[in-house]
């Protein structure tokens, strides 16, 4: 049925929002480091990995990651699923 069809389209695009969002979260970790410490503002991205793994723990660069999924994930599935149910 569409409403089927449709439930499929906003799960997929659901799916690949939050896995490709929840991806760049160890990024989004080094990226905040780096406008809110001042003593990261220049460090590389690599070296800003290694450093977060090596003082915090590999788990820290995966802060945020819930919240990401939840949010790009529901984003997702509602931008493609309603996309899909009113495109013709």
């Amino acid at each position: 049925t569409d409403l089927e069809r449709d439930a499929r389209y906003a799960l997929a695009g659901g799916l690949c929002a939050a896995i490709s969002h929840g991806l760049a979260t160890p990024i989004d970790v080094v990226k905040t480091r780096q406008q809110t410490v001042p003593a990261f503002a220049q460090v590389p991205l690599a070296r800003g990995l290694a450093q977060v793994a090596a003082a915090e723990g590999p788990a820290a660069l995966l802060t945020g990651l819930g919240p990401t999924l939840v949010g790009y994930g529901a984003g997702g599935a509602l931008k493609f699923g309603v996309y899909e149910a009113i495109n013709p």
